[in-house]
């Protein structure tokens, strides 16, 4: 999940689902909204990264970039 442009709008789009309809479906599956749920998700991956990787501060500090 590195891309930049995915959030909700994107996602909606690519499901072809309303965003309502989406909302509902990641709240029964998840207990997140849609965005606390991609949110989490760059969280996590931003974490797995510093935490596995020997990127440079630079790199680090872009990776805030992308939240």
């Amino acid at each position: 999940m590195m891309n930049t442009e995915f959030n909700v709008k994107f996602l909606v789009k690519e499901m072809n689902f309303s965003r309502s309809n989406v909302f509902i479906k990641f709240k029964e599956l998840t207990g997140l909204s849609s965005g606390e749920f991609i949110r989490n998700i760059r969280l996590k991956r931003a974490l797995q990264l510093l935490e596995t990787s020997d990127l440079s501060v630079s790199v680090r500090d872009n990776l805030y970039d992308w939240f």
